[in-house]
């Protein structure tokens, strides 16, 4: 019929956009696994707590009761699905007191899921697959994740840039959503180096804006901008 042009376009040949994707949680929790496991195989002498001298070996044979076989390890032991009770959500996994798997889980997976470890190397290695497959060739469907930046610090947004390139996760078919909290909990990090409130707000724009007058000062955070759709405030 008529429609403006639009043909015989129904659901399955529309456009359509995923919206809401916390890009820590977008990889399904068999892919989180193996990914796990085959790091601890390769990488298990690497030191993930300076601190301790622990190596990602040792945490994962603390997490699966004294084995040290990386292959014992399951997506329950990580405790990164639900109860019983259905109360279950995400972001408790980083939580030693709230995650299901207990704090050597917590601790394994805050190296994994996180940029603050080796640079965000293991975190990019794990989401690129996923990343690009929402963004291949020919694809239909659109993808928003959504990324924090908490204006901690006065590199952060160059920190992020930086990553998202040499992790290769731009793609046309992709787009970002910055998350800004809206709490003061931001504050307790050991990354907060902000004396006022006003040093945060500096944080969180200056650099955007600094981008947006002179991209070719600031490429990695021009590009960053020019994939990032919208800014969300959470809690």
């Amino acid at each position: 019929g008529g429609g403006g042009g639009l043909g015989r376009a129904d659901y399955s040949t529309a456009r359509k956009v995923d919206n809401y994707i916390r890009l820590a949680t977008a990889v399904p929790a068999r892919a989180l696994n193996t990914f796990i496991v085959k790091t601890a195989l390769e990488e298990g002498d690497t030191i993930v707590d300076p601190t301790a001298g622990t190596t990602l070996r040792q945490l994962l044979t603390t997490l699966l009761g004294g084995c040290n076989d990386p292959l014992r390890l399951t997506v329950e032991r990580l405790g990164v699905q639900p109860g019983p009770q259905k109360l279950f959500r995400r972001f408790d996994i980083f939580s030693p007191e709230l995650s299901r798997g207990g704090a050597a889980s917590a601790a394994l997976l805050r190296l994994f899921l996180r940029r603050s470890f080796q640079q965000g190397r293991w975190f990019g290695e794990l989401v690129q697959p996923t990343v690009s497959s929402r963004g291949r060739s020919g694809s239909r469907v659109f993808t928003e994740f959504q990324i924090p930046v908490l204006g901690c610090n006065p590199g952060e947004w160059a920190d992020l840039a930086q990553w998202l390139c040499r992790s290769g996760l731009h793609h046309p078919s992709v787009r970002w959503v910055i998350q800004i909290p809206r709490l003061a909990e931001v504050r307790k990090l050991p990354t907060f180096r902000c004396a006022t409130l006003q040093d945060q707000l500096d944080h969180l724009f200056l650099p955007i804006w600094a981008a947006s007058v002179d991209p070719s000062a600031h490429p990695a955070v021009s590009e960053c901008l020019r994939s990032t759709a919208a800014f969300n405030v959470i809690s």
